[in-house]
């Protein structure tokens, strides 16, 4: 049984068939649990002129309705489709939709009916949509995490059960936290347990180690703009059964801002039937508050309140509940607890546990340092309207967490640099400025082009200007420019390499630069360059959701006040002899540094009551400051858990210390270290992430069932492309990018390569086996080197004649009556059961990832559209043949030499299963190699020149190291052989078929 974290839909070709004459249809269809789908009329061929059709969708249980749009292309604002919650047009409205940029979430009716109306006006027309239906599979999530002294684990369950006669698919989603660690993941059907195991990567069995493993999934958050990281499970669950999975993960809160936050996100792929969860907070001193924020916090989404049900001295338990089935979108759902702890004595306490293990969390009460900085924001034109609104709103709500000693300007830019205080470097932020300063803003007007290069050297202009009497005392995380902008520079200096070299021969002081991309045009390769080389940060805000909160949230984590720099922990006597790091380049107001360790090669373990001495060596902004601090050993204390937790964790210190120490191991292994640090550095984190449990880059979880282990969680490994298999049979055949370029296994130590040169726009007959019922065409077409024109081509390259490659592949199915045509947009399927008719259905590129194995042939497509996508056929005898749909970018450079047209790449992997009953292109070189008697081919040495010696033939050959377009980073080495009639024992135009779809042998 093989499970994959990738996301599955399951698609049944079911198309109905619409007259091209008809303008007003009213079609009648029945929703099951099985997936099925319908069509705009014509489709993927345009839709008919001032059209009008309705679809009723009616549940056949009392279920629910859940749509889902698989391709979507119509013209924008006049060609609508609506969608409504009941059996009539004038029911609740629930979306509309027109163009091609649509929601690709589920939609979900409240009742048994749902009802989709198209209309077309009488000009242009499209290829329309293709939506999906069925009966909506709810789920029931729960969700208990136990916080401990910071340290959050938490156990995440979810229940689904399939009452229908047919098999569906089922996913478990979750969100996890920034750095969580997984311990644990299992998998309950109908009450057996197929657990994980985790192993290390050298201990993988063979069998595992070229399987495609996918990694932990990063997504965008809607709403805020986060990037988060997304564990997916899919599972295909047989009829009337009940499935459960859990997951379990640690993680560690860090206070900031004066309080430890703890955020739940739940993206949900099925409905919610419930979701309930319930945080335990435990602290080793009492709690002096806690609270659930209220959603105009933190951002728009659906956020489920809390309910504390206990709260007493060090232990508080809250619950959230929501129950009932939702039709909202599917990712919806965040929960927030905020709290913090008494804090009697500043130095605080050193808690230790029995067997040496200890924590302690400093955070001295400090004033803030005084800061200086330069607000410089993009009023370009392309700035207008809600952009420049949601700017203006944050900006001046920020401007409001400026303290009085702080110091700060602002600069805005078009096509000019505008200062607001010319007169001076920086001006205090007084009550008065920052009412000025607040009118200044909200009184812009977009205009303009865009000149970034003017406008960062006038804001370090300014710096210099207030800094010019002691600049040896600049300070990144205290003197700083935050710079916003949504565009790439379009007046002055235009060239990104040219802007970075001119802000740092200016910026010699060292000022720290904080670079904000805002939208999709961005340049974000200059924006984090920008921000590395001035010991800044960098952000992207979205477009799309509420920029004002993002850039607030952004921007207020920013501008926390530092209180000490270079911050040194060095504790009398000394306990930490085995700890996590001791030094920190700057602690923030409110912030804290956490140590973590054990205690060893002491006379005497340190008892309850016991002092312990700290010197804490800092930086403030003037001078350097020693402080010692009386520590007292505290013992951890202990909470009361409800065993409905079942997830109270011994040992809190030492596991708290052994993922602090993986992240530090991890933040080091990005540094300059040599080839024995980073073996040491591997080795210590591969021993702790088996020790304690956890997932992390040095080990993989294994799901095993019936003695079959298949990899379905690793993060992060080695890049590899979703959905390709590299374990690759004996015969390894590949169409390379540019003129069609085949290389072939010939024995175990012979690989040749040979160039097709076939002549465009004609098909050819790849392969061809009668016995398995598989025949491969493919359509050749000619492009020039990088897309130009021929008469840009013969001017620039005279001697280079212009290349041919694949653009269209076909597999016909003849067994199955199904063949499938492959184009580097789309796939699209024909159906040829039907003797009179032909059914098309095509995937383009608004779909993601599609699994079709009701049939004999498993087809899989991974990624229509994007940059790095494959197409996967495979057949019932092991052979899988893997297409690689190659598209490529839209500028074009005279001086390269690649061609840049969209193209595809094959790999067939199990060739060695076909049968004797073969031909075409790659099947005579592959039944000479594998099923016939002709010599063992050799290569020779001849005075200074390699010959092969092959079908009783011999030819000149040379040796060829060739790119690997189905792995990234990957090269082939090969004989080339220039004459391939050696190979194939017939001439290139006897492969010639007259078109995609023949099947003669």
């Amino acid at each position: 049984m093989v499970f994959s974290l990738t996301y599955l839909a399951i698609i049944t070709c079911i198309l109905k068939a619409f007259s091209a004459e008809a303008k007003n249809v009213f079609v009648y269809l029945s929703a099951s649990p099985k997936t099925e789908s319908f069509a705009s009329q014509n489709y993927p061929r345009n839709y008919p002129n001032n059209a009008s059709t309705v679809w009723m969708i009616t549940s056949s249980t009392s279920d629910q309705v859940e749509l889902k749009l698989l391709g979507f292309d119509t013209e924008k604002d006049f060609d609508i489709v609506q969608i409504r919650d009941g059996d009539s047009l004038e029911s609740m409205l629930l979306a509309t939709f027109h163009g091609r940029e649509v929601d690709t979430n589920s939609i979900v009716s409240s009742r048994r009916k749902l009802l989709v109306s198209f209309t077309t006006d009488g000009s242009v027309s499209y290829r329309g949509f293709n939506i999906s239906y069925r009966t909506v599979l709810f789920t029931d999530i729960k969700i208990t995490s136990f916080i401990h002294s910071g340290l959050v684990d938490t156990c995440v369950t979810s229940d689904v059960i399939n009452d229908s006669n047919i098999t569906r698919t089922v996913s478990f989603l979750h969100i996890l936290p920034e750095k969580a660690l997984i311990s644990y993941f299992s998998i309950k059907i109908n009450n057996t347990y197929i657990p994980g195991r985790l192993m290390t990567k050298h201990s993988l069995p063979t069998i595992y180690e070229d399987h495609p493993v996918h990694q932990l999934k990063k997504k965008t958050h809607p709403e805020s703009g986060e990037v988060l990281r997304k564990f997916e499970m899919i599972y295909r669950m047989q009829p009337n059964t009940g499935i459960q999975f859990k997951l379990k993960y640690s993680h560690v809160l860090f206070r900031s801002q004066s309080r430890y936050l703890y955020k739940g996100i739940f993206l949900r792929e099925n409905l919610v039937n419930s979701l309930i969860a319930d945080v335990y907070v435990c602290t080793n001193v009492n709690t002096k508050f806690l609270r659930t924020p209220t959603p105009s916090i933190f951002s728009e989404m659906d956020i489920l309140h809390g309910t504390v049900l206990e709260k007493k001295g060090n232990f508080s338990h809250i619950t959230f509940r929501s129950v009932g089935k939702h039709n909202n979108p599917l990712w919806k759902s965040e929960i927030y607890v905020e709290y913090d702890t008494e804090r009697t004595a500043e130095s605080g306490c050193v808690f230790v546990d029995e067997r040496g293990y200890f924590i302690h969390k400093f955070s001295p009460n400090l004033p803030a340092l005084p800061r200086k900085v330069i607000f410089v924001l993009d009023i370009s034109g392309s700035m207008a309207g809600r952009k420049i609104q949601q700017v203006r709103s944050a900006v001046s709500n920020i401007l409001q967490t400026l303290g009085n000693k702080d110091s700060f300007n602002i600069v805005l830019f078009e096509s000019v640099a505008r200062v607001w205080k010319t007169d001076v470097g920086l001006v205090r932020a007084t009550a008065g400025n920052l009412i000025s300063a607040r009118r200044y803003i909200s009184a812009i007007d977009p205009e303009g082009a865009t000149n970034i290069n003017e406008a960062i050297v006038t804001a370090l202009d300014l710096l210099q200007r207030d800094n010019k009497e002691d600049s040896s005392k600049v300070n990144p995380f205290l003197d700083f420019i935050i710079f916003l902008t949504d565009g790439q520079p379009t007046v002055g200096a235009r060239s990104t390499d040219v802007i970075l070299k001119n802000v740092e021969k200016k910026n010699n002081q060292g000022y720290g630069i904080i670079a904000i991309g805002f939208g999709k045009h961005v340049d974000s390769g200059f924006l984090q360059e920008l921000a590395k080389k001035n010991k800044g940060i960098w952000g992207h805000i979205s477009e799309k959701a509420d920029a004002s909160i993002q850039i607030q949230k952004f921007l207020t984590k920013t501008l926390i006040a530092p209180i000490l720099f270079d911050v040194k922990l060095t504790y009398r006597p000394n306990i930490a002899t085995l700890s996590t790091k001791l030094f920190h380049s700057v602690l923030r107001r409110g912030g804290e540094i956490v140590v973590a360790g054990k205690i060893e090669g002491t006379s005497r373990m340190p008892a309850t009551g016991d002092i312990v001495s700290l010197i804490a060596t800092g930086k403030t902004d003037k001078d350097k400051k020693n402080m010692t601090y009386e520590l007292e050993v505290c013992p951890i204390q202990d909470c009361v858990i409800p065993d409905a937790t079942e997830d109270k964790k011994e040992n809190l210190a030492e596991r708290f210390y052994a993922i602090l120490r993986l992240r530090d191991i991890s933040r080091y292994m990005r540094s300059t270290l040599t080839a024995e640090e980073k073996k040491n550095y591997r080795r210590e984190a591969t021993e702790l992430s088996i020790r304690y449990s956890l997932v992390t880059n040095m080990t993989i979880l294994i799901v095993e069932k019936n003695n079959s282990r298949l990899p379905t969680h690793v993060q992060p490994r080695s890049p590899n492309f979703p959905g390709l298999p590299v374990n690759s049979g004996d015969v390894l055949p590949w169409i390379f990018e540019g003129d069609p370029h085949f290389i072939v296994r010939l024995n175990q130590k012979i690989k040749v390569c040979f160039t097709l040169g076939g002549i465009p726009n004609k098909v050819y007959r790849i392969l061809h086996d009668s016995k398995l019922g598989v025949t491969v065409n493919g359509f050749i077409v000619r492009a020039p080197p990088s897309g130009l024109t021929d008469e840009i081509h013969k001017t620039n390259f005279p001697n280079k004649a212009p290349e041919t490659y694949f653009q269209r592949l076909s597999f016909i199915f003849t067994r199955v009556k199904l063949s499938f045509l492959v184009s580097p947009h789309n796939v699209t399927i024909v159906n040829n059961t039907n003797t009179k008719k032909s059914h098309e259905y095509t995937i383009d590129a608004s779909d993601d990832f599609f699994l079709l194995n009701e049939i004999e042939i498993k087809f899989s497509i991974y990624g229509v559209g994007k940059m790095y996508s494959y197409v996967n056929l495979t057949l019932p005898e092991k052979v899988t043949f893997i297409v690689k749909l190659h598209r490529t970018r839209d500028q074009v450079l005279l001086n390269h030499t690649e061609h840049r047209e969209d193209h595809l790449d094959m790999e067939v992997d199990g060739a060695q299963h076909l049968s004797k009953q073969i031909s075409g292109i790659f099947g005579d070189i592959a039944s000479t190699s594998l099923h016939s008697s002709w010599q063992n081919p050799k290569i020779l040495k001849h005075e200074k020149q390699f010959i092969l010696f092959y079908r009783n033939q011999q030819t000149k050959v040379h040796k060829a190291f060739l790119h690997n377009p189905m792995k990234r980073h990957s090269y082939v080495p090969c004989w080339h052989v220039c004459d391939s009639r050696i190979l194939t024992g017939k001439p290139v135009s006897s492969y010639l078929v007259p078109d995609l779809l023949n099947t003669g042998s």
